[in-house]
């Protein structure tokens, strides 16, 4: 087979044109890398700054710490429970009794008359409209799977809460899914103190700790008074 130099000029012309068609290519993709890591870098931040929100009661590293384990695992319990007291914040500051009651599950409300009445009280308790909602501890979580007693998920965790005319701390324990029984699902036990009537206010509030059901105001922060182990390691150093 003969070859001519034209062709191999010829040949050796769309040679390069396909080694300058590779390197643009590469060139293009490297830059679409660039944009996919600027987008992802962008979220970060923004996810960042949201968990840091989240975890703003918990201090410098308490807030890395929060912002940490949003980022790895998303978040979703502080997200959610933080989003079902935001919830309950506007039906209070809305003075809507009836959207109150319709937060909690129906077993925390044994005696529909004194709920009602604790959710009045809770209206002329609350003060203000909420500016800020700070988690104290993170979101602690309960989950169990039974053939025989279905699934159930609660969802619990303390909270600060700036209004425009004061702050309160908060506890609020959530039931999420009940499947064995529905009624159980909603909001267990809800305390809530102005913040200057609290105590132990280095601790992360839970009202008497009993997580007592229905509506629960003014109740001072026992832990961790009521925390066992803290005893149990002072007895294990003597």
């Amino acid at each position: 087979m003969r070859c001519h130099l034209g062709d191999i000029k010829r040949s050796g012309f769309q040679f390069d044109a396909v080694i300058n068609t590779w390197f643009y290519s590469f060139r293009r993709i490297e830059m679409k890398a660039r944009i996919i890591l600027i987008i992802i870098l962008v979220i970060s931040m923004l996810m960042l700054n949201s968990c840091t929100a989240l975890y703003k009661g918990l201090g410098m590293f308490g807030q890395f710490m929060g912002a940490l384990y949003c980022i790895t695992t998303g978040g979703d319990d502080t997200t959610k429970i933080t989003n079902k007291l935001e919830d309950l914040l506007e039906a209070i500051e809305n003075q809507d009794s009836s959207a109150i009651m319709s937060l909690f599950s129906e077993s925390s409300k044994e005696n529909i008359e004194e709920f009602e009445a604790s959710t009045k009280e809770l209206i002329n308790y609350y003060s203000g409209i909420h500016q800020s909602i700070d988690s104290l501890i993170g979101a602690s979580s309960t989950h169990s799977r039974d053939e025989k007693t279905g699934e159930q998920r609660t969802l619990a965790n303390a909270f600060e809460v700036t209004t425009s005319e004061c702050v309160y701390r908060i506890w609020l324990a959530w039931n999420e899914k009940d499947t064995a029984n529905s009624e159980n699902v909603g909001i267990n036990s809800f305390y809530i103190i102005n913040k200057e009537d609290d105590i132990n206010l280095f601790a992360g509030y839970c009202g008497d700790g009993k997580e007592t059901p229905g509506i629960n105001i003014g109740i001072q922060n026992t832990w961790p008074d009521h925390v066992t182990y803290f005893e149990d390691d002072e007895e294990d150093d003597e």
